[in-house]
C-alpha cells in the first residue's frame, strides 16, 4: 500500500485538451457508462457542473484509474470543469474504485428528508422531460443537478405531491 506521502491532490480546471491527454493513458480500458457521460456533458455544457469531491484518480505512473466518463464528457462537450485530481495512487487500487452502487436521485432526496423520494424523483424526471420537449423515459434524462434544479423552480410542487399521497383512496 502506498504511503500518504506519495499521494498528492489538487483542485484543477480540466480543459478538453487536458482531458484528452489523460484519456490517452488509461490503466484498464472497459465500458464507459454512456448515460453518465451524457449527463455529465449536459451539466458541463450548461455550466451546472458541481465540484463535489469525486476525484480524477491517477496512479503513481500517471495512468488514469478513475474519471473516464467525466473526462470523455469534457472532451465531447468542449467545456472545461473543475474537479479534484488525486495523483500517486497505487495501480492495485483500481479494482476497488466504484465497487459500490451509485447514489440515485431517490437516495439524495431521502437524505434531504424529502417525503416520497422515489416518487418525487420520478415526477421530476417527467417534468424535466416535458420542459425539454422529450418523451418521458426515452433516451438519457438529465443529471441529478438538473433534476434538483427543477425541484427548486417548481414552487408548490412538494405540497401538491404530498397532498396527492395523503388523499383518501376510494374503493369501487
Amino acid at each position: 500500500m502506498d504511503s500518504l506521502d506519495e499521494i498528492a491532490w489538487e483542485i484543477a480546471e480540466i480543459t478538453p485538451s487536458a482531458a484528452a491527454e489523460m484519456l490517452g493513458n488509461v490503466h484498464a480500458s472497459g465500458h464507459v457508462d454512456q448515460l453518465a457521460l451524457a449527463a455529465f456533458g449536459k451539466d458541463m455544457s450548461a455550466g451546472q457542473w458541481v465540484l463535489n469531491g469525486a476525484p480524477i484518480v491517477l496512479s503513481s505512473d500517471g495512468s488514469l484509474l478513475d474519471g473516464r466518463a467525466r473526462l470523455h464528457a469534457c472532451v465531447k462537450s468542449g467545456a472545461p470543469f473543475q474537479t479534484l485530481v488525486v495523483k500517486g495512487v497505487s495501480s492495485s487500487a483500481f479494482e476497488t474504485i466504484d465497487s459500490v452502487r451509485k447514489r440515485t436521485l431517490a437516495d439524495i432526496l431521502s437524505m434531504r428528508s424529502e417525503l416520497h423520494g422515489r416518487s418525487l424523483g420520478a415526477a421530476l424526471r417527467i417534468i424535466w422531460s416535458y420542459q425539454a420537449g422529450a418523451a418521458p423515459g426515452g433516451g438519457k434524462g438529465p443529471g441529478t443537478t438538473a433534476l434538483l434544479s427543477v425541484l427548486e423552480q417548481a414552487v408548490g410542487f412538494r405540497a401538491e405531491l404530498s397532498r396527492f399521497f395523503h388523499r383518501e383512496v376510494s374503493h369501487f
